[in-house]
């Protein structure tokens, strides 16, 4: 990854990396398009962030190095889901809306959040 070996250097890149994975991901085109779109669009705004701290050639701290690590996960996490809704069933579609409105605390979802709970 990285010409120097410098791990923080290497973990930034690897989150930049990850940032621009998630601005390659198809379009959505169901009823999750704005959700996908607002989320993508956040990622892609960490990705200066990143590039800026990779430039500044400081060591990162430990709990700053554990943060980032995390934040890796979350990134990580972050795609495989945009990825799922985008290439997902219909099926499957449906009911992650329904979980996600139900998380959400909508009152009017509880019928169908119900019904998902039985379907799982």
């Amino acid at each position: 990854m990285s010409l120097t070996g410098d791990p923080s250097s290497e973990l930034l890149s690897r989150l930049a990396d990850s940032v621009k994975e998630i601005s390659g991901l198809p379009e959505c085109r169901n009823v999750f398009k704005k959700t996908h779109g607002d989320l993508v669009r956040r990622i892609k705004l960490l990705s200066p962030m990143f590039e800026e701290l990779k430039d500044n050639n400081e060591e990162l701290s430990e709990e700053e190095t554990k943060g980032f690590e995390l934040l890796r996960t979350v990134l990580d996490s972050a795609k495989e889901l945009l990825k799922s809704v985008v290439e997902g069933s219909k099926v499957y579609q449906v009911l992650f809306f329904v979980l996600s409105v139900w998380l959400q605390g909508t009152r009017k979802m509880k019928a169908l959040s119900s019904l998902f709970f039985l379907l799982c």
